[in-house]
């Protein structure tokens, strides 16, 4: 079974601010964009999932054809929002 899912962070008037994808469990998905993502996510909402495929079976999609469409819907949704990617939000270096 394939699964991928689209979500985006939203600021304090609703306003999608960043959209991200995943093929992970969500939940744990957003535990990890929190630690590694924590300077470019701050003030931004619990976020929301917006999209989500499943495939499976016969005919179905593999998990390689599935992070291609979840990523074609997330370009297009932060495009249309003018929204960021999270993918283009580089983590903050503690190194320097």
């Amino acid at each position: 079974v394939a699964f991928g899912a689209v979500y985006e962070y939203r600021d304090s008037c609703g306003t999608p601010q960043v959209v991200a994808s995943t093929g992970t469990l969500p939940e744990r998905q957003f535990l990890l964009d929190r630690r590694h993502h924590e300077h470019a996510l701050a003030g931004k909402q619990d976020p929301s999932i917006v999209w989500v495929g499943i495939s499976g079976g016969a005919g179905g999609l593999n998990d390689a054809q599935m992070t291609e469409v979840r990523r074609a819907v997330a370009d297009g949704r932060a495009e249309r929002l003018q929204a960021k990617k999270l993918s283009d939000i580089k983590p903050y270096s503690r190194h320097g």
